[in-house]
């Protein structure tokens, strides 16, 4: 797809503030097409309800779709709860973490930089080697 073909599909499938928002992180997504096969995405979840979280995750992974077709997003979202006398949190942390281990790029969602967790799987990433795109 061409950049206005794209664009255009943004605007209808998003809407026009969503497409402004990820118009950045197109430009650095365009031309690495065959880069990579699994994605993981990194998303604010703290005080937020399954359903937010959802709908979030849906348009990152809506935007992933137009630029990579193919790609595997992998499921992170994690709603069971943690063993008894375990911090939640840290738990599903941990969970993600073993997730992210099989990702080729971590996609960080709107907010990353203000989320603990987030903050944390960027920084594995980094560390690792796993390539980072930023949405927000």
């Amino acid at each position: 797809m061409n950049d206005i073909l794209l664009g255009q599909v943004l605007i209808l499938s998003l809407g026009k503030g969503l497409y402004l928002k990820y118009r950045r992180c197109w430009k650095k997504l365009q031309g690495r097409r065959n880069f990579m096969t699994k994605v993981f995405i990194s998303q604010p979840m703290q005080g937020k309800t399954d359903e937010e979280i959802k709908r979030v995750r849906d348009t990152d992974i809506e935007f992933i779709k137009t630029v990579y077709p193919d790609a595997e997003i992998i499921d992170s979202f994690i709603p069971e709860n943690a063993p008894k006398n375990s911090r939640s949190g840290v738990y599903k942390l941990g969970q993600s973490i073993q997730l992210l281990a099989g990702a080729d790029l971590l996609f960080l969602s709107a907010g990353w930089d203000k989320a603990r967790g987030c903050r944390i799987e960027h920084s594995v990433a980094v560390a690792y080697g796993i390539k980072c795109y930023y949405a927000g």
